[in-house]
């Protein structure tokens, strides 16, 4: 946009608006000027929803999109087309902040949501403090398929068990690097 000169980016966002991807109408010279923090999403579940795996998603409630983060309903597809899930036995919810989602899994209106996350995030620190959330835990192997199906801009990533309280095995979820970009 002709309005702003510099932003913190997701690398996705920053592949988007370079090779000029949508939402952006056209490819856009952009330079990094520094590289962020590692950011992650996630998939968490509401302990009280009784979602023990993959195969318990069906019939549920998931905040699975979010219109300023694309990258969540691609997770969402993802993890259907993987698990040959059946969209239509989803229900699929939007937000519009991270603020949202967490009210909803707190009041359980959801069931499970898609997550943007970092270590020590005090909103999701407090989930698991709160015995609110646990992680959907997938396999190596279901995250690296379904990383087939995202952008390249994804990598393996992973919490290691403790990382959050009360989490008790490693969690293999998705990476992405954030940048201060520049036009």
């Amino acid at each position: 946009s002709k309005k702003t000169d510099i932003v913190m980016s997701s690398s996705l966002a920053m592949q988007d608006r370079y090779l000029g991807n949508k939402p952006f109408r056209k490819p856009y010279e952009i330079r990094l000027v520094a590289q962020g923090q590692p950011n992650f999403r996630v998939i968490l579940v509401r302990k009280r929803a009784n979602v023990k795996g993959v195969k318990d998603i069906a019939g549920r409630t998931m905040i699975g999109k979010r219109r300023a983060i694309p990258d969540m309903a691609m997770i969402t597809s993802a993890l259907m087309k993987v698990h040959n899930i059946d969209p239509s036995k989803v229900q699929v919810v939007d937000t519009v902040n991270t603020g949202q989602v967490v009210k909803a899994l707190r009041a359980g209106t959801v069931d499970l949501a898609v997550y943007p996350a970092a270590l020590k995030q005090p909103a999701l620190t407090a989930m698991f403090q709160d015995g609110i959330v646990d992680f959907l835990y997938l396999s190596k192997q279901s995250r690296d398929s379904m990383l087939k199906l995202l952008p390249k801009a994804f990598y393996q990533g992973g919490f290691k068990a403790g990382s959050f309280p009360g989490q008790k095995e490693e969690l293999n979820n998705f990476g992405l690097y954030t940048g201060l970009v520049v036009r």
